[in-house]
């Protein structure tokens, strides 16, 4: 056990460092919403500077992680995501997901055009994971999905009865910074699950 003086987060990315911890745990204190957690400070200073993933838990433990939602943009920052699950968590299945959307479809082929991005999409994740040495195996599962990112993630964590959301961060600015937009932070927000959000140092 560590006791520390000062201002939280602070000293927890610090404790972090001194002890070299793979991994921060924080959990969404019981007078707080979810929204004054994630969008004050110490959730978002930590993601910003500490130097190992941060694990925010919302829900009560029951099991280990067994299924995994990692969300991919197809950018280092995902590939730093898609990593760290693995590596933190060596007997979960992990959906690798990448979500994409078909603008005014009221005005387009929609379905034609859906399956023109769809089977782009497919080129980018094998590329992808090609690229960042991922091989797609019994535990990676690539998932191309249309629709907004929020609603997909939500709907996904729910369907498919995942444990765990993970996200990537160049860390170099707030959670709307994330890999995969503005959305990251409500995602945080908004998902019931819990979620990793995994920083990119370099």
């Amino acid at each position: 056990m560590v006791l520390g003086e000062g201002n939280v987060p602070e000293k927890l990315a610090e404790a972090a460092a001194v002890n070299n911890a793979r991994l921060i745990v924080v959990g969404v204190a019981r007078f707080n919403n979810v929204r004054d957690f994630v969008l004050g400070t110490a959730v978002d200073y930590l993601v910003r500077h500490a130097r190992v993933p941060v694990l925010v838990v919302k829900c009560r433990a029951h099991r280990p992680y067994r299924k995994i939602a990692v969300a991919t943009d197809f950018s280092d920052c995902s590939a730093e995501a898609l990593r760290s699950a693995l590596e933190l968590f060596p007997e979960a299945r992990i959906d690798l997901i990448t979500v994409f959307h078909v603008a005014y479809p009221g005005f387009l082929k929609a379905e034609g055009v859906a399956k023109e991005m769809a089977a782009e999409c497919r080129e980018q994740m094998v590329g992808f994971l090609t690229k960042q040495g991922f091989a797609v195996d019994a535990r990676i599962t690539p998932q191309i999905v249309e629709g907004s990112v929020e609603g997909v993630m939500f709907d996904w964590m729910d369907q498919e009865k995942a444990d765990l959301l993970v996200l990537g961060t160049h860390g170099r600015g707030a959670l709307a910074h994330a890999t995969i937009g503005s959305t990251a932070s409500r995602l945080l927000e908004t998902v019931p699950a819990d979620i990793l959000v995994v920083r990119k140092l370099r």
